[in-house]
């Protein structure tokens, strides 16, 4: 009862053709969507709001320039959390060959003769934690409802499902609710870039009683994004985490939260992969510029999945760029 249907975004900086196709067929058996990076500078790239949960770098020179290392020691610092994985060409290397400043900046050496290898480390690094196919199809039913609930005029798309590694902030608007049971216990985030979320407020295209038409400003945006987490909150906690033995059960642990508005960064304590859905909303009138609504489930505290596993739950009606290209 586990979903397969999960996928991650990894970028590669690859320049040989063969490593190229090979990689790619690598992501095809592995639920992963390859990114391959054709910008001038990796380093404003990885500045952008781009979701990984692994970057690929090739030592395309056979003895690890100074300029690889460079690159790798540059993007580690912008996305620590994100592993790196190095395609070497010298047959038996290994991080402790690597020059002291590279020693702890990846998560793993690998060559294109031992793909299975890799295909470990992918599943340790970022398919590490199973989730029910019946609580990723809820999130994104019950969310899906709940925010065609509150538009109008507006058609809701989502993307696949996927894991990232990043602790990256989107737009300028967070909301953020616990999510506590017996078999869980974390966050629920969702965040959205204001001035999107304002041109369709601003177009009518919002329902809720939190709209003051006559009055439309942050505070209009900040009740709307409120109001629609509720609604998605509400559904999940009464067909999900009420699963279990009972509120008894619940951990008194808590982690602090911190949060970097100047970097664009976000802590939960944890370095878990956390499971994201993407809702795009498009105005059915084509007039306004597509808005994208980022959800993100952190279970950072408790996590028995085998609660919720084996249920089946019926939901169905309860709520009435140029610098990348894809393999």
């Amino acid at each position: 009862m586990y979903t397969t249907s999960l996928q991650s975004r990894i970028l590669v900086h690859e320049h040989d053709p063969t490593a190229l196709e090979a990689i790619k067929s690598f992501c095809e058996d592995n639920q992963l969507i390859g990114l391959v990076d054709k910008s001038a500078s990796l380093h404003d790239l990885l500045k952008r709001n781009i979701n990984l949960g692994a970057i690929f770098i090739s030592d395309h020179s056979g003895h690890l320039s100074d300029e690889v290392i460079d690159l790798c020691v540059e993007a580690h610092r912008l996305r620590q959390e994100v592993p790196i994985f190095l395609r070497t060409l010298k047959e038996g290397m290994t991080t402790s060959n690597l020059p002291l400043r590279a020693h702890h900046i990846f998560a793993s050496l690998y060559q294109l003769d031992n793909m299975a290898a890799l295909k470990e480390l992918i599943q340790h690094y970022i398919f590490n934690r199973q989730y029910p196919n019946n609580l990723v199809h809820g999130i994104q039913t019950i969310s899906t409802g709940a925010i065609e609930s509150m538009m109008q005029g507006v058609s809701i798309s989502v993307e696949t499902p996927c894991l990232v590694n990043d602790h990256l902030i989107y737009g300028e608007l967070s909301s953020l609710i616990p999510l506590e049971s017996s078999w869980c216990k974390g966050h629920m985030m969702i965040q959205v870039e204001q001035d999107g979320l304002l041109q369709l407020i601003r177009a009518g295209k919002a329902n809720g009683a939190c709209i003051d038409e006559g009055n439309i400003n942050f505070r209009e945006i900040n009740n709307w994004l409120s109001e629609t987490t509720n609604l998605i909150w509400g559904p999940l906690r009464t067909h999900f985490l009420s699963k279990g033995s009972g509120q008894g059960d619940i951990s008194d642990v808590q982690i602090p939260i911190i949060t970097n508005q100047r970097e664009r960064y976000i802590s939960f304590g944890s370095m878990t992969p956390q499971l994201v859905f993407k809702y795009i909303l498009s105005d059915t009138d084509k007039r306004l510029d597509e808005v994208s609504l980022i959800q993100k489930f952190i279970f950072n505290i408790s996590w028995m999945p085998d609660v919720v596993a084996g249920e089946q739950i019926s939901i169905d009606k309860l709520i009435g760029n140029d610098d990348v290209e894809l393999f």
